[in-house]
């Protein structure tokens, strides 16, 4: 029975999306207008960024993007999608009376700026639409519509008027800190849904009594009379903009604010955990620390700039960006494998397997049901295994602040005890009438600290101070210049207070903590996938990627009221683009029209190859190789020795494949002039899981050798005329029992080859050819979700077999893509492979390597079946693991992560709590298990 899955992708063809434009779509139409009706998808972001290298200057600015544009092109910076609609302002203050009352104006000032976007005119237009001229040459009706909101934590509780890490600091749901740390169990994914915020009326209402007790009482705006109000929502005395405009039209708050994988996730959980890895080495010596770095330093680059080079220190971690510690993510396994003591070694491997296995589902750029199921169950077993770490793990280690975080925090409390003194609260004072005794009415929380908000505390761990009737506001200026309005008539005094000298005490204990905020929004993913498509089309590094452009522009202003030249420089920049489109619609070439003005235009390292082609090989014959004198000049290298033999039988194999009705002898088969063709790239396109084209180059002499071969298409594909396979795969996959094999390419030729047709007349062909050394993966080491761990591949020795099981020939056709082989450092290198030879290292050859099905996301779903582009793939891996040693699927969530259980056909049992209580057993898919759902 065929099963229909639904796709999710772009903005504009998700839930969200469809259902409003079915609401509008059935809404009465405005009357004498009979124009069809469109909606224009709104996405915003914003974030404020340091525009210069030395100083604190920063700009915030507002980006829009429409959803209704692919976000194929919107994401591309030179597509120049991006609106810069406002240049929001900021509060400064040498020295604000409190960081309560700061963060409050800025509140204030954020959402007053949003009032003047969300103005009479867009309201109108929000609710009447407005005429436009499409560029299809049809007019319109057009609403504009707001989807997405793109924001890290900090802002989005600005944006959503709720506490920063208050008593319940999630922006879409009342959970609180207690409960963050039950991610994936079933009481984490009923409170989701039970506690979800209400932008009703009693929120409103709560809002509006607190702000009269603050402007019309006079209190303050951390007193306990406002925390009793707001206190158990963690709300804050200020009027939501989005609210107040859009709530006539049943605005969703908590659904505009979308997930964020570039801070919650990549700069987020994960550089959290990472950075308590290196605690823990760090914990058991510090050498190893240095090994994990001189194994980064070793791990070969991939792609364009998919894997780069690593840093020479990565522990330290400095100068990072999210996409350095994407890369560490991917490749960390077989750096960390072994440096830790069992049995802990092995718990890590597999939380590091979960956490790499999670980031890939979160960030694909096409999602089905069956992947988003995927995903819901590794959220399960991500929560289970982060918890396992913390608790069991963790508490095996005396875990301290590394070299460098200590350096870090002397820095810093040097820097503080250099700064000029600073005021504090101290106490909440209420003046009375003269003559008569004053009495505290509100409470102020000491600060010692920037934070913006905290957790509310108990009434009774609140310092007050109860004043004499005697006593009176202090009247030296330094003492009274910092003063905060309390009830009608008092003033509350704040005395400053010279700042503590910094004390090493040595390093300080760090744990892992669980309690994060940034943990709880993993559990969103799949909710915010299916309302608004893929993380993709709203990721903040869309914004990111857009400030390059404001920073550019900052340096072209002359600082005085740069935000005006700014916005003159985008006005201007906006009418070059549109007249150089106009003149292009006309036929008219303009030269760099569709870049950005003063930058480069964009470039390419590779081939131009048309869809119809598969690869590319330069044409050119400019570096010959005799195949007599090279065989002459090494006699004793075995990889050489049996070249020319295996060439030959490669040959007559492809042109029998070729001319299947021709008699070709090999005996008539000569390479001309004993002569082969180098070459030092070889160019290999291939569909992406998406629909999309993307690239492989594999380069010759660097670490972008490593090649995945379609297993069924090369050992069926050339048969000989006694239909013996003459394919040089190695012994263990010539029986088609897994749908690829890998390979390391030794060498990209082409030859010419003369040959005698059946009539006596002599053609030459041109046949391309890969010169490969094959990998044999370890039938003994089970992969994939549910042992947990990647796919191990090693070189098949030569003592033990012929040449054509060690070394090969590839039809380029044959080649998937390029594939990240990682070597085993845990295993070390090992002289009994190959015998000295040119295509081995001096130190001998990696015992091991590990195949990165983490390395990009086109990867990873060839192994996980639900790609749209990848249904061969599917079909072809079903049917080979049949038989394949890979262990049942299904994972015991218990006190042990490495327990497994049997595997169960039922789709009922899974995520099911047994009669006890004590163990939920989830299908997380696996090899077989992942392509048994299509």
């Amino acid at each position: 029975m065929t099963q229909i899955e639904k796709i999710y992708g772009e903005l504009y063809n998700s839930k969200l999306f469809v259902q409003e434009d079915i609401r509008l779509q059935n809404s009465p139409a405005e009357p004498g207008c009979d124009l069809p009706r469109a909606i224009a998808g709104l996405m915003f972001w914003s974030d404020a960024t340091q525009v210069t290298q030395f100083g604190r200057d920063k700009v915030w600015p507002g980006y829009l993007y429409f959803g209704n544009q692919s976000k194929y092109g919107r994401a591309r910076p030179s597509a120049c999608a991006g609106h810069h609609i406002a240049y929001f302002p900021s509060v400064s203050s040498v020295n604000p009376p409190t960081p309560q009352l700061l963060a409050h104006c800025r509140r204030e000032l954020f959402h007053a700026a949003w009032s003047i976007l969300l103005d009479s005119d867009f309201l109108h237009a929000y609710e009447h639409g407005i005429v436009v001229d499409c560029i299809d040459g049809v007019r319109r009706r057009i609403y504009p519509r707001i989807f997405t909101y793109s924001a890290d934590y900090p802002e989005k509780v600005l944006i959503a008027t709720v506490r920063d890490k208050g008593r319940c600091p999630c922006p879409r749901c009342l959970v609180t800190f207690d409960d963050i740390v039950h991610l994936g169990e079933e009481s984490d994914r009923n409170l989701r849904e039970d506690r979800r915020r209400a932008d009703d009326q009693l929120r409103m209402d709560k809002v509006s009594d607190a702000r009269s007790l603050i402007y019309n009482d006079g209190y303050v705006v951390n007193s306990t009379r406002v925390d009793e109000i707001l206190q158990d929502q963690s709300l804050v005395p200020t009027t939501n903009a989005f609210l107040r405009c859009l709530n006539p039209f049943n605005f969703d708050l908590q659904t505009m604010l979308v997930v964020d994988l570039l801070h919650e996730y990549e700069l987020g959980i994960w550089k959290s955990l990472f950075t308590h890895l290196v605690r823990i080495l760090d914990a058991i010596d510090g050498a190893v620390v240095q090994e994990l770095n001189q194994r980064f330093r070793q791990v070969p680059t991939f792609g364009r700039s998919t894997i780069r080079k690593f840093a020479y220190n990565v522990s330290e971690m400095k100068r990072m960006a999210a996409r350095d510690f994407e890369d560490i993510l991917q490749c960390i396994i077989p750096c960390i494998e072994g440096l830790i003591p069992s049995p802990h070694n092995e718990s890590i491997l597999t939380l590091l397997y979960h956490m790499a296995y999670w980031h890939a589902l979160a960030k694909m750029r096409m999602h089905t049901d069956t992947s988003l199921s995927l995903l819901d169950n590794s959220t399960i077993i991500l929560g289970h295994h982060l918890r396992y770490f913390a608790y069991t793990t963790c508490a095996a280690f005396d875990t301290k602040e590394t070299a460098s975080e200590y350096s870090t925090r002397l820095r810093a409390n040097a820097r503080h005890a250099a700064q000029p003194t600073a005021p504090r609260a101290a106490s909440s004072i209420r003046t009375a009438t003269a003559g008569t005794a004053a009495t505290t009415s509100s409470r102020v929380t000491p600060v010692t600290s920037a934070s913006t908000d905290t957790v509310a505390r108990p009434a009774s761990t609140i310092n007050t101070v109860q004043v004499p009737a005697t006593a009176s506001a202090p009247t030296a200026p330094d003492a009274t210049r910092h003063l905060v309005t309390g009830p009608a008539g008092t003033a509350v005094a704040f005395a400053p207070h010279p700042m503590a000298p910094a004390t090493s005490s040595g390093r300080r204990r760090r744990t892992f903590n669980l309690k994060v905020v940034k943990l709880h929004f993993l559990g969103d993913y799949s909710h915010c996938i299916r309302c608004c498509g893929t993380t993709d089309s709203y990721t903040s590094q869309t914004g990111e990627h857009e400030h390059r452009r404001t920073k550019a522009r900052r340096k072209r202003t002359n600082y005085v009221s740069p935000d005006a030249q700014m916005v003159k420089m985008d006005v201007r920049e906006a009418t070059i683009r549109r007249m150089g489109q106009e003149l292009s619609e006309l036929g008219v070439d303009v030269p760099g029209s569709s870049q950005l003005p003063g930058t480069p235009p964009e470039t390419s390292d590779t081939a131009d190859l048309s869809p119809s082609e598969h690869h590319h090989i330069a044409q050119n014959e400019k570096t010959p190789i005799s195949l007599p004198q090279w065989l002459r000049e090494c006699p004793d290298d075995v990889a050489v020795q049996g070249f020319a033999e295996a060439l030959h039988e490669h040959c007559h194999a492809r042109l029998h494949s070729l001319h299947p009705s021709e008699q070709i002898s090999p005996h008539t088969m000569v390479l001309q002039h004993d002569r082969i063709y180098a070459h030092a790239t070889l160019q290999v396109n291939y569909t992406t899981y998406d629909l999309q084209r993307d690239q492989d180059i594999i380069h010759i002499g660097t670490s972008k050798n490593g090649l995945m071969v379609h297993t069924s298409l090369t050992s069926d594909h050339y048969q000989a005329e006694s239909g013996s396979p003459t394919s040089s795969l190695p012994a263990t996959e010539s029986a088609g029992s897994y749908p690829w094999s890998y390979a390391i390419a030794l060498g990209v030729y082409h030859a010419n080859v003369k040959y005698v047709h059946a009539n006596d007349t002599v053609d030459t062909q041109r046949l391309d050819f890969v010169w490969v050394r094959w990998l044999d993966r370890d039938i003994n080491h089970p992969c994939g979700p549910s042992p947990s761990r990647l796919e191990r591949v090693g070189f098949v020795p030569f003592a033990n077999s012929s040449w054509t099981d060690s070394f090969g020939f590839v039809d380029p056709a044959h080649i998937l893509r390029g594939c990240h082989l990682i070597p085993a450092f845990h295993f070390g290198r090992s002289l009994g492979y190959l015998p000295p030879s040119s295509v081995r290292h001096s130190d001998g050859d990696w015992a091991k390597f590990y195949v990165n099905r983490f390395v990009d996301r086109d990867m990873f779903v060839r192994y996980v079946g639900c790609g749209v582009g990848h249904m061969l793939d599917v079909r072809l891996l079903t049917r080979a693991e049949a038989t394949s040693p890979v262990p049942d699927t299904t994972i015991h969530v218990n006190a042990s992560p490495e327990i497994h259980g049997e595997s169960s056909d039922s789709d009922e049992e899974a995520g099911q709590v047994d009669e006890n209580g004590d163990e939920d057993r989830y299908s997380v898919g696996g090899i077989d298990n992942e392509y048994a759902e299509l």
